[in-house]
């Protein structure tokens, strides 16, 4: 496992092109260890609303904080919550997150840079590549590029088509037991060349 998140750190360092650019690439997708290692903050929240700040961003409001800095109640802005959608009925046909959707958030501050006007005092903050997964039902459903170009999508199950989904309860434990891990494996890496960056799409 731990040549596994070393990897995926070592790959952040390839993925440096613009949010407009991204969806003609192949994006990122990562276990969960994975995740948790790349994320300063996991929360759970919930969309309430949307506005721009240079891009735009969803105003998520916190319910349970995970791992690094937070607490239940506040609200935070993310961006590039856009790449992320959600499919309905079938393959083909797909919809934004929205206001009411509830989600597990691994994230870090995002950073200014060409085409990508975000506040730099690190106010917003950004999902590490496949860093969302979609609560319906108790179950949370992780996000996939399907095809190139194209951003990532939420496979939900519907009459006929199952979906994989993970118990909330359990992912919340798992979690907890990675971040453990992810603070021993900081510690380990830090001086190490290709320790990860603070910007990944």
């Amino acid at each position: 496992m731990k040549r596994t998140v070393l990897v995926c750190a070592m790959a952040l360092f390839a993925v440096a092109t613009t949010p407009t650019l991204v969806l003609a690439a192949d994006l990122e997708h990562y276990n969960l260890d994975s995740l948790v290692y790349l994320s300063d903050r996991i929360v759970e929240g919930e969309i309430i609303g949307s506005r721009s700040l240079g891009v735009s961003v969803v105003d998520a409001k916190i319910s349970r904080n995970l791992a690094g800095i937070g607490r239940p109640g506040e609200t935070i802005a993310v961006a590039l919550t856009d790449l992320f959608r959600k499919s309905i009925g079938s393959q083909e046909k797909t919809t934004p997150l929205t206001k009411g959707d509830r989600l597990f958030l691994f994230l870090i501050p995002a950073r200014p840079r060409e085409g990508f006007s975000v506040p730099g005092d690190g106010s917003v903050l950004m999902p590490v590549p496949s860093g969302l997964k979609l609560v319906v039902g108790g179950k949370a459903f992780p996000f996939f590029q399907r095809r190139n170009p194209g951003g990532y999508i939420a496979q939900l199950p519907v009459p006929g088509r199952l979906a994989p989904g993970e118990d909330v309860t359990q992912l919340r434990a798992a979690i907890a037991d990675s971040w453990k891990r992810a603070l021993v494996w900081h510690e380990q890496f830090k001086d190490a060349p290709f320790q990860r960056k603070q910007q990944s799409f």
